[in-house]
């Protein structure tokens, strides 16, 4: 997932669960593949995040996220979203979250 990410950004959007201090959480957009990444501070937070900014009708999400199990795992999850459906995700104490959402 990291050596998919571009360095130049054509659109960038901070997400409402973000606060200063608390937690950092944004989509970026480079041509028509969109990246959703998310850092978590000190509390375990519910985020759900609305697609609303996406285009067309349909994405494949590829996500990584906290292993609700496993204090220190992640969980890869696919699947296909599109502009009226939401990303609902717990994020733990220094979590975070990384999706890669491609037409």
């Amino acid at each position: 997932m990291i050596k998919a990410i571009p360095a130049v950004w054509d659109e960038t959007i901070v997400l409402s669960d973000s606060e200063i201090g608390k937690c950092a959480a944004f989509a970026r957009r480079s041509g028509d593949t969109w990246f959703i990444g998310i850092i978590n501070g000190s509390e375990k937070k519910d985020i759900d995040i609305p697609l609303s900014f996406l285009n067309g009708k349909s994405y494949t999400l590829n996500a990584y996220e906290d292993d609700p199990a496993r204090e220190d795992g992640i969980v890869k999850k696919v699947s296909t979203v599109g502009k009226s459906d939401h990303i609902r995700i717990t994020i733990r104490p220094s979590g975070g979250f990384v999706a890669k959402l491609t037409k």
